[in-house]
C-alpha cells in the first residue's frame, strides 16, 4: 500500500516537474514517505488508545516526546512494519502500563542525569537518509534538547505520577533512540554525516 502510494504520487510529482534533479526527488519521497508513516501509524495508536481509554496519555506521550525529538532526532525504522511494532510498543503499551500504575520509575534524577548525559554525548543522531553535516546546527540541536530536558525535570516534581511518569517516559524513549547501540543493535549506520563532505 505505501510502495502503491509513493510510485503513484512521485509519478505525479515528475510529470509536473520535469527539472527536478535525482537529489531533489529523493528529498521529495523522503518527506512524504515520513507523512505517510507518520499518519498512517499515529490513526492505528490513536484508534487503539479511544478502544483502551488512554488517549489522554498517548496524547501526552506524543506531545513530550515529538518536541524533544524535534531537536534530537535519532533512530527510524528500517521498514513500515518495523514502524508500527516500534510505535504501538511505545505510545501504546507503555502509556497503557502507565495509566494502570504498573510502570514505576524508580531513582528518577539518575535516571534523568544519565540520559543528559547521553544526550550531551550523542543528539543529535542522525540516519542515512537524513544525514546532519552542519557541525554549528548539531551545537544548537544538542543545547535545545538539553535545556527541554532541564525544563521536563524541573516540572516532573510539581505534576501527579501520569504527567511525571510521561514526561520522564519520554525523556528516556529519546535518549535510547539517539544512542548508537540502538544503530548497532538493527545494523543501521551511525554517524552518516562521516559520508558526506561538511558544507560548514
Amino acid at each position: 500500500m505505501k510502495d502503491l502510494f509513493l510510485n503513484n504520487y512521485m509519478n505525479v510529482v515528475k510529470k509536473n516537474n520535469p527539472a527536478f534533479s535525482k537529489d531533489e526527488l529523493d528529498k521529495i519521497k523522503y518527506g512524504i514517505e515520513g507523512i505517510y508513516l507518520t499518519v498512517t501509524k499515529l490513526f492505528v495508536i490513536l484508534l487503539l488508545g479511544f478502544i483502551f481509554n488512554i488517549l489522554y496519555e498517548i496524547l501526552l506521550l506524543l506531545l513530550f516526546y515529538n518536541f524533544l525529538r524535534f531537536f534530537g532526532f535519532g533512530y527510524h525504522a528500517r521498514n513500515s512494519t518495523e514502524c508500527l511494532v516500534i510505535s504501538i510498543t511505545l505510545f501504546f503499551i507503555l502509556p497503557f502500563l502507565i495509566s494502570k500504575q504498573l510502570l514505576i520509575f524508580n531513582y528518577k534524577w539518575l535516571l534523568i542525569s544519565l540520559c543528559i548525559f547521553n544526550f550531551l554525548l550523542f543528539a543529535p543522531s542522525d540516519t542515512k537518509k537524513r544525514p546532519m553535516i552542519n557541525k554549528k546546527k548539531k551545537m544548537i540541536r544538542k543545547c535545545l534538547i538539553i535545556l527541554v530536558t532541564i525544563i521536563y525535570s524541573i516540572i516532573i516534581p510539581y505534576v501527579d505520577y501520569k504527567i511525571s511518569s510521561i514526561l520522564l517516559l519520554s525523556i528516556v524513549i529519546q535518549s535510547i533512540m539517539v544512542n548508537p547501540f540502538i544503530y548497532m543493535a538493527t545494523r543501521q549506520p551511525y554517524n552518516n554525516y562521516k559520508n558526506y563532505i561538511n558544507s560548514d
